[in-house]
């Protein structure tokens, strides 16, 4: 049993350092995957926002005539993007920092946007239509229609975008999403797979407890049989020296040493069968006669029996029936309760007291209760006070509660 139960926390322990192993490793796998991903939307933003800078800058240098530009030209171009890609703002300021050109971008609709400003500097732009003065350059710089064209001012010059969050952090919530749920299968999949694991192991191990016990169920059986076997062969011989004693003592020729030898002879041969009647009550199966009996007049019998021996060694002995009946082998019983009460004369002195009662532990089983004030019983040696042979006093075989407790469970208690 100590040895199973050593295999059982060895198993134990075991399956849990394995689970604690698989979690970290799930853990740093599902870590590593977040910064793999993470990384690679970041990236993809990184390439998104370039790509809005190189289009803007496109833009500006396709709107540049002769080192001038046309503000409107450019807001209307400007305002065209922002709409395009969902843009909150963009301008484009000069050296100085001054705005060149500042475009709002979606209209006041109620809605809450989540803005964020990104900025790329240009030294300067490089037009992309042929040279002005191939071209006839700008028609103007007055207000009419083909007037409202500026100077470019020096730079170096910085786009200044505002741009939505919401796809993005969309994204990273998707990818945040995707760990946790990963982490909650993979925390639910090494659960199932160690109970899975402990189920199979502990049912290896509960069939190989079983075979053991069967086999050591076997054994004891056959140990019982051949103890058995063992004590009948000795009763006989037994019988046979008390009756060649008993003779001896009878005849009256008999020398008083010769009758003091017969007796002692009878003495031990009673003794040795008595022992020998305790074991067989242990090793072999008793069936059981059950009959109706008043636990009051059990306890008189049994305070009849023992009051001698308690009054001899200044023992109190009170006796409580509380008016019980019972349906049980009256025989077995009795057994059961004077073990019980020899034990407590064994375990007290010259004044302490020995009490048996009994009460209703529910509406169909009653409780027997032997108690006393003596020594007492060791906490190290009460889970083997049950045990054949084991005993602490000087006198006795260890047999008794063994007994004790082999009636009790007969009837379906315990002791």
């Amino acid at each position: 049993m100590e040895k199973s139960k050593n295999a059982k926390a060895r198993m134990t322990r075991n399956l849990a350092v394995a689970a604690i192993i698989l979690m970290t490793v799930a853990a740093v796998m599902l870590d590593a995957y977040y910064l793999r991903q993470r990384e690679h939307i970041e990236e993809q933003q990184r390439e998104f926002h370039a790509l809005l800078f190189s289009i803007a800058e496109n833009g500006v240098r396709a709107h540049i005539r002769a080192d001038m530009y046309h503000p409107e030209h450019l807001g209307d171009w400007f305002a065209g993007l922002a709409a395009a890609v969902g843009l909150g703002e963009i301008r484009l300021t000069d050296g100085s920092g001054k705005d060149m050109v500042r475009v709002e971008g979606l209209e006041d609709t109620g809605d809450i946007y989540d803005y964020q400003e990104i900025q790329d500097e240009v030294a300067r732009f490089e037009t992309l239509s042929r040279p002005g003065w191939f071209r006839g350059g700008p028609r103007g710089r007055g207000a009419g229609s083909g007037g409202g064209w500026r100077k470019l001012p020096p730079g170096p010059y910085t786009f200044c975008m505002k741009v939505d969050r919401e796809a993005w952090e969309g994204r990273y919530a998707h990818l945040r999403n995707q760990v946790v749920f990963g982490a909650f299968m993979a925390f639910i999949a090494i659960i199932l797979g160690i109970s899975l694991l402990f189920y199979r192991t502990r049912q290896a191990q509960l069939n190989q407890d079983l075979v053991s016990a069967q086999a050591d169920a076997a054994r004891q059986s056959m140990l019982a049989a051949m103890g058995s076997g063992l004590a009948h062969e000795t009763k006989n011989p037994l019988g046979l020296i008390r009756g060649i004693a008993q003779s001896i003592l009878d005849q009256e020729t008999s020398s008083p040493e010769t009758r003091d030898r017969a007796l002692r002879i009878i003495d031990e041969s009673d003794r040795v069968a008595g022992e020998i009647d305790k074991f067989l009550g242990v090793a072999k199966p008793v069936e059981l006669h059950k009959e109706t009996v008043s636990l009051s007049t059990l306890f008189e019998n049994i305070a009849v029996l023992v009051r001698d021996e308690a009054k001899a060694a200044s023992i109190a002995f009170t006796v409580n029936a509380s008016g019980l009946t019972l349906v049980c082998d009256v025989e077995r019983l009795r057994k059961a309760i004077l073990n019980l009460v020899l034990n407590a004369f064994k375990a007290c002195h010259a004044g302490d007291s020995v009490s048996l009662s009994a009460e209703k532990s529910d509406p169909h089983h009653a409780c027997i209760i032997v108690s006393d004030t003596g020594c007492g019983i060791r906490p190290e040696d009460l889970p083997h006070v049950t045990e054949p042979y084991f005993h602490k006093f000087d006198v006795g075989t260890g047999l008794g509660l063994a007994i004790t407790a082999e009636i009790a469970r007969d009837y379906g208690g315990r002791l």
